[in-house]
């Protein structure tokens, strides 16, 4: 086997290597070396360097792969909480009615209803066809409620899970980025 002389990464002290050889351990310093080889040149990393450059890429692409995964977490709640959006009065998409704002329009389409009630009943003198379709009406008017105010519960469902999601993810990035 033919050897080639190549020189220490670490101390510059001179060693002989094979043709083939891959790995070499330096007889002055110790230091475990890797061979690396080009058309042009023959030389020695010092493995340590090599193992720490790999980790730190590792640790690189897991932050990386985090970050991704964040990104990715935002893009599908924005989708979700579009699909939770109503127009206002004014054609602007906001959030859906939860809380208390439920319960003032729960109460502000009860009280149209029995109003319009009344005042069905006194100008017409009402039949039982007229409060049929009144209590059609109601029913429509509380039905619409309802559905708003559930579709609100889970828009707030989803927020809510969304959030604490996204704040594991943050906090397991920082966990990442400190190590």
């Amino acid at each position: 086997m033919k050897l080639v002389s190549v020189d220490c990464n670490h101390c510059g002290a001179p060693l002989e290597v094979g043709e083939t050889t891959r790995f070499v351990t330096c007889g002055y310093c110790s230091k475990r070396l890797a061979v690396q080889r080009t058309d042009s040149a023959i030389y020695t990393e010092v493995l340590d360097e090599i193992r720490q450059t790999t980790n730190q890429l590792a640790d690189d692409m897991e932050v990386i792969k985090m970050q991704n995964q964040i990104e990715q977490l935002d893009r599908e709640w924005a989708m979700e909480r579009e699909g939770y959006m109503v127009r206002n009065k004014h054609g602007v998409k906001e959030p859906p009615v939860t809380g208390i704002g439920a319960v003032i329009a729960v109460l502000i389409t009860l009280v149209a209803i029995v109003f319009m009630g009344r005042l069905f009943m006194e100008v017409a003198g009402g039949s039982s066809m007229e409060a049929l379709v009144i209590l059609g009406v109601a029913g429509f008017g509380i039905l619409t409620v309802a559905t708003a105010v559930r579709k609100g519960q889970r828009f707030q469902q989803g927020k809510q899970r969304y959030q604490t999601h996204r704040q594991r993810m943050l906090r397991d990035l920082e966990r990442l980025k400190r190590r």
